[in-house]
């Protein structure tokens, strides 16, 4: 019996939610509901960061990026 375990991510909740959606009716099971993930500044120390990809350089404070949920499928 073999457990593919991935990980749906997606900047809006509505988007997040369709995609579950989709990988239930293939046979996925939902292990983590949506989870709102966020970033802080210090991780972004400089615009020339690779991890600066123009939309995200925030001012401090936690922001959230985005969407996350966990599905599991067992074959």
């Amino acid at each position: 019996m073999k457990t593919s375990t991935i990980r749906v991510k997606r900047l809006r909740k509505i988007e997040c939610y369709r995609a579950i959606k989709e990988l239930e009716e293939r046979g996925f099971e939902c292990i983590k509901p949506i989870t709102s993930y966020s970033v802080i500044k210090k991780d972004y120390k400089y615009k020339n960061d690779a991890r600066y990809d123009g939309k995200y350089f925030f001012d401090g404070y936690n922001e959230i990026k985005g969407f996350y949920a966990i599905m599991r499928k067992i074959d």
